[in-house]
């Protein structure tokens, strides 16, 4: 299906600007659920799917779902990968560690 998708949208965003410009972005393309976001439903087909750049797609999402509500999933995904990430600094607070020279 993804082939598909990736064939019948050559390889590039699908935005379409008010002035009928196509965005030339064939890099870091994601997969957007045009019709019926996935969040809500929406299936997992080719009729619903289309090729996005990572700024359109972050576009669509805020439409979907509004500004504060993504703003809000970008800060909990990257608090759960600096947590993933770093273990450790979330042990102990911060006054509590030893200075190198053992003096506090």
């Amino acid at each position: 299906m993804l082939r598909e998708v990736y064939a019948r949208d050559g390889g590039q965003c699908t935005f379409v600007s008010a002035d009928g410009r196509r965005c030339a972005a064939r890099d870091w393309l994601e997969v957007h659920h045009h019709g019926t976001p996935y969040a809500r439903g929406g299936a997992a087909t080719a009729d619903n799917l289309r090729l996005a750049c990572r700024a359109h797609n972050a576009m669509y999402a805020e439409r979907d779902f509004g500004r504060s509500y993504m703003l809000r999933k970008v800060q909990q995904v990257r608090a759960e990968r600096a947590s993933a990430a770093y273990p450790q600094a979330n042990a102990r607070p911060l006054q509590q560690l030893p200075f190198p020279d053992g003096a506090s």
